[in-house]
């Protein structure tokens, strides 16, 4: 089993199959609506936690077809033809099942709600915006210097030092009211290993749930150690030997990987328990596997497939995204083989895609490499995953090597900057992380942005969130005069929209685009688009709902 990372191709040789075989008997069933549902997008109280419903408001993400649970009649109708259904997708609109009796595919093809699997459809807006590095607002009267330590690190400092992970703790967060969902393969005595006394005892792990013995079964504990270590490095508590780097968060516990076999129907557990984390309302998805290779050769992914767009993983994982979902992925350990590159969801859009380094810095041979096929950079960030400290399956630690383990490494330290920093965006909290990366002015293929700087990081965010614009204005742009680009920040303490036009002197519009923002929200945008356009001149109209701004600026 090589976790981390295992793709899947695009699905047209079998668009004519109304089901997909997944695995040995086990097969996808594709449903062609959600009809005649009990379920309305006006209620969704019915199928989403409160938690969740609160993430959607806080950062206004509307509701869509995708959320609706599917028709509960279609997956009763396959129960009497004979079907084991051990999993349903609302996402993907269909069912997982199990049978050895062939004769019910065919007789399932039948069925009028039942059709072709296409594939999955998800909008993804090409508009993010961002938070970039302004040296004008650091670190004024701000000292990382003279923190005092809340844990006793043990061996596990170093994985965290090397991000100045500490300092988070050292301000007070931890993770604590952060929900953490780990996607993975087994979590070998994790009821049982020391290392996770204090989630049992301060109840921090909140659910369960196998989707590889699918009908919703709880985690059995036995199996594959892999999930257990990587929890260990997000939620481990043995002080003076281990500590995680969000050890106060609260846990959702989730097996989609069969270590035992790799078949493409791990893309859609993953999928299925993505869709149970976002119900749920969890703000981080960790997932330590990856997709590539296959036991059946003609479901393997090629290079070309890794562009976020193709596979069932890469897909639910930039879906995840969309719902407000932080997911931090493995970046896979194949830098050193034939194929060396990202598997998939390391590829997803809007997600944190995470390498390896050493205890020094030093990128580890076997991290996987980017870019995406379609050229993005991944891996996004790095972090410690060779001789990374975690629980030892018999009861004291040891040590792993894998970007299995710089993932959760990297994940606790996101949910905890995010526990400081709620009101930001999954998207403006990746964006920055990568800012103060060590190697954000050049990223490589290898190291992507490099190995994040989570002190600087805080104190940039704490620093924008009290800033005071001059003038009383909403707004700062810089530098003035640019040469061929140029940036607006954007602070409001009171929800409000954004229109910016930049027109020459004739008035001819240059650019035009408007922001929605939440109260006591920061956003940045970096203009390029006058990169071609003469020098010279022009003005900046700036609309906000109370009033109308305009600025000059010069373009050499």
């Amino acid at each position: 089993m090589r976790y981390l990372i295992l793709i899947f191709t695009v699905f047209l040789s079998f668009q004519s199959l109304a089901q997909f075989k997944l695995a040995p008997q086990k097969y996808w069933i594709q449903f062609t609506d959600k009809n005649n549902s009990k379920y309305s997008l006006d209620f969704p109280n019915l199928f989403l936690s409160e938690r969740a419903i609160e993430r959607r408001e806080r950062y206004n993400i509307d509701y869509s077809f995708s959320d609706l649970p599917v028709n509960q009649n279609y997956k009763d109708s396959l129960v009497k033809l004979g079907f084991n259904v051990l999993n349903i997708s609302k996402w993907l609109n269909g069912a997982i099942v199990q049978t050895d009796d062939t004769t019910l595919l065919e007789k399932v093809t039948h069925f009028s709600f039942v059709k072709p699997f296409l594939n999955l459809k998800i909008a993804v807006s090409k508009n993010i915006p961002s938070l970039k590095k302004n040296t004008e607002v650091l670190l004024n009267n701000h000292s990382i210097q003279n923190l005092f330590s809340v844990y006793d690190y043990g061996d596990s400092f170093n994985q965290i030092e090397l991000s100045n992970g500490q300092v988070l703790h050292s301000k007070g967060f931890d993770g604590k009211g952060m929900l953490i969902a780990v996607i993975d393969a087994g979590f070998y005595k994790v009821n049982s290993l020391n290392g996770f006394d204090s989630l049992w005892a301060n109840n921090q792990i909140i659910a369960t749930r196998d989707f590889v013995k699918g009908n919703f079964a709880p985690v059995s504990y036995t199996g594959s150690t892999h999930g257990m270590q990587v929890l260990s490095n997000i939620g481990g508590n043995i002080p003076g030997k281990l500590i995680g780097t969000a050890p106060k968060a609260n846990f959702c516990l989730l097996r989609s990987e069969d270590a035992n076999s790799e078949n493409i129907i791990e893309e859609f557990n993953w999928t299925v328990a993505a869709e149970y984390a976002d119900s749920l309302g969890v703000d981080v998805i960790n997932t330590s596997l990856g997709y590539s290779i296959f036991d059946d050769p003609t479901k393997s992914h090629t290079y070309a497939d890794l562009d976020g767009k193709t596979t069932v993983v890469a897909r639910a994982a930039t879906l995840c995204a969309r719902k407000g979902i932080l997911v931090v992925a493995s970046a896979g350990n194949d830098g050193d083989s034939d194929w060396k590159y990202i598997a998939s969801p390391a590829d997803a859009d809007s997600i944190l895609t995470v390498g390896s380094v050493d205890n020094a810095g030093s990128y580890s041979s076997f991290s996987s490499i980017g870019p995406s096929a379609d050229w993005r950079t991944k891996p996004n960030v790095m972090a410690k995953g060779a001789a990374t400290t975690v629980q030892s399956p018999s009861g004291g630690i040891t040590v792993s090597y894998g970007t299995s383990f710089s993932s959760p490494v990297m994940a606790g330290m996101v949910a905890s900057l995010w526990q400081a920093f709620p009101k930001l965006t999954n998207q403006q909290i990746i964006k920055a992380i990568e800012l103060f990366s060590d190697q954000y002015e050049n990223p490589t293929p290898s190291m992507g942005y490099g190995i994040p700087d989570f002190a600087k990081t805080f104190l940039y965010l704490e620093a924008i969130q009290n800033t005071h614009f001059e003038d009383n204005k909403p707004y700062r742009i810089y530098p003035n005069p640019a040469h061929d680009k140029f940036n607006i920040d954007f602070y409001t303490s009171e929800k409000n929209t954004f229109q910016i036009e930049i027109r020459t002197t004739l008035g001819q519009i240059e650019y035009s685009n408007q922001f929605e923002m939440n109260a006591n929200t920061f956003q940045h945008i970096e203009i390029d688009e006058l990169i071609n356009k003469s020098s010279g001149i022009y003005i900046i109209r700036i609309s906000t709902e109370k009033r109308i701004y305009q600025e000059k600026i010069l373009i050499n």
